[in-house]
């Protein structure tokens, strides 16, 4: 491995080192846009299950006016029909509205359920309508139908997850809109339903008073629990208490006046005189209280998953923003990095070559700090040195070459001289050498006089 990254250029090397660098960079954010997209498909599909939600909701409140008026009629108030098919009319519609909502959820299960909900009301309101069925039977099947109603609501809110809302303030306001407010609203319509019936007839037994005393207890429970979950909801996101705090509270003082008129009237009267339409009209307007509640939980429930997602989309969004502004950033740094060392290298080498090929007047860009920047200084260095040297050398050769231009001038003049020195002994030799023959020959005479 050592020797295959050794045969790498520099190109390929930081081409590795970048591909390394982006497969480090893609594993977390993958994850983060996985979970920021999960985050957004579980916060839309939780929207998607308040339209629903809230039919069924109106499928209810609209289901439980007609169980008491149902009881009112069967019970021989005629007064009352015309009221109760109009309601039985608005309940048709609420269902088929709740089945258009229902099937946009993709989910078969919940479309069977409201099939068999469907079916229950058709042949309950047909009993009810041709009386062939009695007030407490009447009260009996509607109450179960009712539950179908509530138990359709909690497989929505399971099938779409609003249940499990991640957000402290999303979790405490579903749990108090779908799970707490829904009995207190089942309560009181039981309570309007017996009540109306018995104030119908006045008369009740001990059990009937024990009945609404009982549900009373349950509603109280009920209505302190949705209570404690907006609080907790509201500790989670101040601004609930904005838009929910005036209804919660209208809500609450409309419970508890409800619940003191089924017990002034009813649980605790010695003669049950008081009108059977006043005081179903009066729980009809507690119960309805309840409603505007619900809906403006409904409200601020959709507000906060909306407001969830979009966060969600909103960090999604910064985050992709934020990888490419650094992704681009590193991109850039990265070739910056590549092409100053690699013109760096190639200029080192230049040199390198250059001085090899004995050419010292290559220029050398030493601005640079790095380790090659280090590198070039060095070869700048050696490159001024080796010219010094040179210049060195050369400025002994050239003194070298005077001396030995004057020694080489020395030596002609001296073997011009010598030459001229010769020339005078010859010349001297040839005087001598004629002096002698003179002198012979003068002595050769002096001879020959002498004889």
């Amino acid at each position: 491995m050592a020797s295959f990254i050794r045969n790498l250029r520099f190109a390929q090397k930081f081409s590795l080192i970048s591909l390394l660098a982006g497969l480090m960079l893609a594993v977390p954010t993958v994850i983060f846009v996985k979970v920021n997209l999960e985050k957004i498909s579980v916060a839309q599909r939780e929207v998607s299950g308040l339209g629903p939600m809230q039919d069924l909701m109106k499928l209810t409140q609209l289901s439980q006016p007609h169980r008491g008026l149902s009881a009112v009629v069967l019970a021989g108030n005629a007064a009352q029909a015309a009221a109760r098919q109009a309601k039985e009319s608005e309940v048709s519609q609420a269902l088929e509205k709740t089945q258009t909502s229902l099937g946009g959820l993709n989910a078969p299960a919940l479309v069977q359920s409201l099939a068999k909900i469907q079916s229950d009301w058709k042949s309950l309101s047909s009993a009810v309508s041709a009386k062939s069925v009695s007030p407490a039977d009447s009260f009996a099947r509607h109450t179960a139908l009712i539950g179908e109603q509530l138990s359709l609501a909690e497989d929505v809110v399971n099938e779409t997850g609003i249940s499990l809302d991640p957000n402290a303030a999303g979790f405490h306001l579903q749990a108090a809109v779908l799970q707490y407010m829904p009995r207190v609203t089942e309560g009181l319509g039981q309570i309007r339903a017996r009540g109306a019936a018995i104030l119908g007839k006045a008369s009740a037994t001990p059990e009937d008073k024990v009945r609404i005393e009982s549900l009373a207890t349950a509603i109280r429970a009920s209505m302190a629990s949705a209570n404690k979950s907006f609080q907790l909801a509201a500790k989670a996101n101040p601004t609930l208490l904005n838009n929910l705090g005036d209804a919660l509270s209208k809500a609450i003082s409309a419970t508890g006046d409800g619940l003191q008129l089924a017990d002034q009237h009813i649980v605790r009267a010695e003669v049950l005189n008081h009108p059977s339409a006043e005081y179903f009209a009066a729980m009809t307007r507690t119960i309805d209280v309840q409603f505007v509640l619900i809906n403006a939980a409904f409200d601020a429930l959709r507000a906060q998953l909306n407001g969830t997602a979009a966060y969600a989309q909103r960090e999604l969004v910064i985050g992709c923003a934020t990888v490419a502004i650094f992704l681009a950033m590193a991109i850039w740094i990265m070739v910056v990095i590549t092409r100053t060392t690699l013109v760096s290298v190639n200029q080192a080498l230049q040199v390198a070559r250059s001085v090899a090929a004995g050419d010292l007047s290559g220029a050398i860009d030493t601005r640079g700090r790095d380790e090659i920047g280090n590198l070039l200084q060095a070869l700048d260095a050696m490159q001024s040195s080796l010219i010094r040297v040179v210049a060195s050398v050369r400025q002994g050769s050239d003194s070298v070459a005077n001396a030995s231009a004057e020694i080489a001038q020395g030596n002609n003049d001296m073997s011009a001289r010598t030459e001229s020195q010769a020339s005078a002994l010859e010349q001297t030799a040839a005087s001598i050498e004629e002096l002698n023959g003179t002198v012979r020959r003068n002595a050769d005479c002096a001879r020959e006089a002498k004889r």
